[in-house]
């Protein structure tokens, strides 16, 4: 009965009465907590029988668990693919010189998240580079850490893990002799340029006719 269950049931009274193949695609994207409200809106989405054509979460601030439930139930039901679902994160190193709190707390607000908001210290998140098996070898997760992270490999296998942000600054603006950059944060996801014209692009399945050309403020 929350603001889901009411979207998704509005959604639903929009095109339910269309034929499906003139049904418009729904499209879900999450920064940072977002990945958690798109999370438990899929289950929503099911209840209603709608599915998700695209699923891109930027910096998910959900844990590996809750990625495993959700997600991998998504997955499983057919609400959603693995194989249009992206995922974009920092690397380590940007998340280690990202300080969340200036002064008080000198990682990024993930590691935050990881070691100080979630019940268990030191609990995998999603948008940890250290979280995915690739990386996952030498992480300081809680103890059991790699069969949490295991279990997400199983469900997630065929999810798009887009390789991290390194470079320690990100385009915000392309036009002519006005290029700007910020620097690669938590933050900085929906304001860089070359990660939302990809999104767009993938939503779309082409080059969009007029990228993206300035995303300072967002």
């Amino acid at each position: 009965g929350g603001g889901l269950t009411t979207a998704a049931r509005e959604l639903q009274a929009s095109i339910g009465g269309l034929p499906r193949n003139q049904r418009p695609e729904i499209h879900l994207m999450g920064h940072s907590a977002g990945a958690i409200m798109q999370g438990h809106f899929l289950s929503a989405m099911r209840a209603q029988d709608i599915k998700a054509s695209s699923i891109h979460l930027w910096a998910p601030a959900c844990t590996v668990e809750f990625a495993t439930a959700k997600y991998g139930q998504a997955f499983a039901n057919k609400v959603a693919d693995p194989k249009t679902t992206f995922i974009d994160l920092l690397s380590d190193g940007n998340e280690l010189s990202d300080p969340c709190v200036p002064v008080l707390y000198s990682k990024s607000l993930l590691y935050l998240v990881s070691r100080a908001l979630e019940p268990d210290h030191k609990t995998p998140i999603l948008g940890l580079q250290k979280a995915w098996p690739k990386w996952s070898a030498d992480a300081d997760f809680k103890d059991g850490y790699q069969k949490i992270i295991d279990k997400w490999n199983v469900v997630g296998k065929d999810v798009v893990l887009n390789p991290p942000v390194t470079e320690t600054e990100v385009p915000i603006r392309r036009e002519t002799n006005k290029d700007e950059t910020i620097d690669a944060s938590h933050g900085s996801f929906d304001n860089n340029l070359t990660i939302v014209n990809r999104a767009i692009k993938r939503v779309i399945g082409k080059n969009p006719r007029a990228p993206v050309t300035d995303l300072r403020g967002y």
